[in-house]
């Protein structure tokens, strides 16, 4: 279950990638940019979302020593790793994300 902390803990990346978008797109009205935009704030609200449904479907079919070995120890190739699977949950966040909220509102339904 995604609670206040664990959104609050997992937002920053999400609001770092929208703020990215936002100074770079800077001055610009062209209506695909501010598409762009919008569509960035609402991955940057979703993404923590999207980022507890896809680590819940990964230890579903994988136990946590397989993330702590391998290319996953401390060092370089897990920094890229680790920025390459944050790039890549904001993107997907929107759907993702949309998903997740309906998972966490069946499983509080079903708990009534």
């Amino acid at each position: 279950m995604i609670t206040i902390k664990y959104y609050v803990h997992n937002m920053l990346w999400g609001y770092f990638m929208a703020a990215w978008v936002f100074y770079f797109c800077y001055g610009d009205h062209d209506p695909r940019i501010i598409a762009l935009q919008i569509l960035s704030l609402v991955s940057a609200i979703l993404f923590p979302f999207s980022k507890f449904l896809i680590a819940n479907i990964a230890l579903k079919y994988t136990k946590k020593s397989f993330w702590e070995t391998g290319l996953f120890k401390d060092g370089v190739p897990k920094t890229y790793l680790m920025t390459l699977y944050i790039i890549f949950i904001y993107a997907i966040s929107i759907p993702v994300g949309v998903i997740s909220i309906f998972v966490e509102i069946k499983k509080a339904i079903a708990r009534r």
